[in-house]
């Protein structure tokens, strides 16, 4: 063969090798953002597991022992409640279990335990990749600790509340007097009433779940404390954030509600009654009927609760969050306004301010002042460094591949 035509088979093959490197990175990629589809399930009726029970037949247990390295796992399952209101209830339990990978449907009736899944005093439970629908109560936890619900798709749960007044009895996820349970990745629609409640429940946390189109809250902190609400997209609810606390007693206070959107809601952004001690930051306020609502009643002598809508977030600066109706300016080109934002209160006595608030969305970076020639230079070469290292890799690649052509012509 020609130098000039090994050459070119060298490039074409040289072209090829990357192509496909580059192929194989990027289908791992993908697979991974891929969330696994529930498929393969077997019929039957609802689970009732009390007191550890797991083991015993019947209870849908198809591996593990219940310790936390191997834990008990239901799974492919498409439980239908219909004939006894509820689907799944799991009461007094503290083994370590898994649900997942099921349908979970047609938990209705008149009672508190006509939900999909009901834990009561339960802990050590996952509940992942499960879909959940069209029940009174989605999932309710109740007394528990230390559970996980985790990618998860929710739609159709909750009843059209009947009025009169009184708590809201049937949400998507009622997360009621329970501590340690993390609500995180799931997606929920549709719900007939309040997609995620936490009611009197501690050091929980809500992340990264997208909320859209319930009749009521996307998610509600009631009553509840030292919780972190963070990462969550919530649309087209009645408000976006909801939260009251008792005169005097069971305040929501103390929660820290970062990085979420809440986004062309009916009546509010943000709703607080009664709420202090609650900081705020990096959430988006857009398109919501109203941005934000605070009603503050005194406390005692005159005092007034009150929450912080700014923190030291980013780069050690205070930042607060974006509204979509502030008005003011900002003139260094940080992303933050020099001019308060005034959070509206019901009562006239007492006036609250975010005094950082954000020019534009948070998006996870804010503009930064002008950088050194020497700082602009690092950063420079740090763009260009994977550039180099593909570079290297094509040149090596080439030599080794013409190397082999002329020693195979020796």
């Amino acid at each position: 063969m020609k130098e000039s035509g090994k050459k070119i088979m060298v490039f074409y093959i040289t072209i090829m090798v990357i192509v496909v490197l580059f192929l194989g990175i990027g289908n791992n990629a993908n697979a991974k953002e891929q969330l696994p589809q529930i498929q393969d399930l077997s019929s039957r009726g609802y689970i009732y597991i009390y007191d550890n029970n797991y083991s015993e037949s019947g209870n849908g247990v198809s591996d593990g022992n219940g310790t936390e390295s191997n834990p008990y796992i239901i799974e492919n399952w498409e439980i239908n409640g219909t004939s006894e209101g509820y689907c799944v209830i799991i009461e007094e339990c503290d083994a370590y279990a898994i649900i997942k990978n099921c349908y979970i449907y047609g938990g209705r009736g008149e009672d508190a335990e006509n939900s999909g899944i009901l834990f009561y005093d339960c802990s050590n439970i996952t509940i992942e990749n499960c879909t959940v629908n069209d029940n009174d109560i989605g999932m309710y936890i109740y007394n528990c600790t230390n559970v996980l619900i985790n990618d998860n798709n929710l739609d159709s749960n909750g009843i059209e509340p009947s009025g009169g007044g009184g708590e809201i009895e049937f949400t998507g996820i009622d997360v009621l007097s329970s501590n340690n349970i993390t609500v995180s990745n799931n997606y929920i629609t549709n719900e007939n009433t309040v997609s995620i409640r936490l009611y009197q429940s501690i050091y929980c946390i809500v992340d990264s779940n997208y909320i859209l189109n319930g009749t009521e809250d996307g998610i509600d902190i009631s009553r509840s404390r030292y919780n972190i609400i963070r990462n969550n997209y919530v649309t087209e609810c009645l408000r976006g954030l909801y939260g009251i606390g008792q005169q005097y007693d069971k305040h929501c206070e103390y929660n820290t509600i970062y990085n979420n959107s809440f986004i062309n809601n009916e009546e509010v952004g943000i709703y607080f009654y009664n709420t202090e001690n609650n900081t705020l930051y990096f959430n988006n306020l857009i398109g919501n009927e109203g941005t934000v609502l605070e009603y503050n009643s005194p406390i005692y002598n005159g005092e007034y609760y009150s929450n912080r809508w700014y923190a030291s977030g980013y780069d050690s600066k205070l930042v607060g969050n974006y509204y979509d109706d502030y008005t003011g300016e900002d003139t260094t080109g940080d992303g933050i306004g020099e001019t308060p934002y005034a959070i509206v209160d019901i009562t006239p006595q007492t006036v609250n301010y975010d005094y950082y608030p954000l020019t534009t969305p948070f998006n996870g970076t804010l503009p930064t002042q002008d950088m050194s020639w020497g700082e602009t230079l690092i950063e420079t070469i740090m763009v260009l460094l994977p550039f180099i290292i593909v570079i290297l890799i094509i040149k090596k690649i080439y030599e080794w591949i013409n190397k082999s052509f002329k020693d195979s012509g020796r």
